[in-house]
């Protein structure tokens, strides 16, 4: 198979896809979560309830990341 995950219907890719997220982040998280690559060395599923599952796990951590909203700057005061 080759090293880049081609050969799977799900990948990092579809995770950054759905997510919203980049796909460094999506390796990250999946590092965190300690899901284990395949024997190629890549992650990739085949099987959409697979999928699904790990998909589940990184979008607990996903709208925390993706919704969090800059800090409001004070107002400035005005020069009297």
């Amino acid at each position: 198979m080759a090293k880049d995950g081609t050969n799977y219907k799900f990948g990092v890719a579809s995770l950054a896809k759905d997510l919203g997220l980049q796909a460094a982040s999506v390796r990250v998280a999946l590092r965190k979560h300690k899901v284990k690559k395949n024997e190629d060395g890549v992650y990739g599923w085949n099987d959409r309830k697979a999928y699904d599952a790990v998909k589940a796990k990184l979008k607990s951590d996903a709208p925390a990341a993706a919704k969090k909203k800059p800090a409001k700057k004070p107002a400035k005061k005005k020069a009297a």
